[in-house]
């Protein structure tokens, strides 16, 4: 396995704790009798994130995943600025069964 240089970004877990995620391009190296053994996507060089200390939660995603991933976390970026502008945020806390103030009414 060879891996380029990894991008850490600190990001919450689901319990408001800081955990480092780190992002870096990653390529197999396998003799001729290992390959097929992964999906073929990901035998090419590709992208792994891992979320706490690697053992949290691993994704392994070939370019076009990784740009659409990358293109939807910048479009929630966006819609959650957006948000915040007219919603005061809601603190980091266990789930609420109260829907947000911009989900529509519920029908009866």
């Amino acid at each position: 396995m060879h891996r380029g240089p990894t991008t850490s970004v600190a990001v919450y877990d689901e319990a408001c704790h800081l955990v480092d995620a780190h992002v870096r391009p990653a390529f197999w190296n396998k003799p001729p009798a290992w390959l097929g053994t992964d999906p073929a996507d990901i035998e090419r060089p590709h992208v792994e994130v891992h979320l706490g200390d690697g053992t949290d939660v691993q994704l392994y995603l070939n370019p076009a995943q990784a740009r659409t991933f990358a293109a939807a976390l910048m479009r929630s970026a966006d819609a959650a600025e957006t948000e915040a502008l007219y919603r005061t945020p809601a603190p980091c806390g266990p789930p609420s069964d109260t829907a947000p103030v911009s989900a529509p009414p519920r029908s009866a």
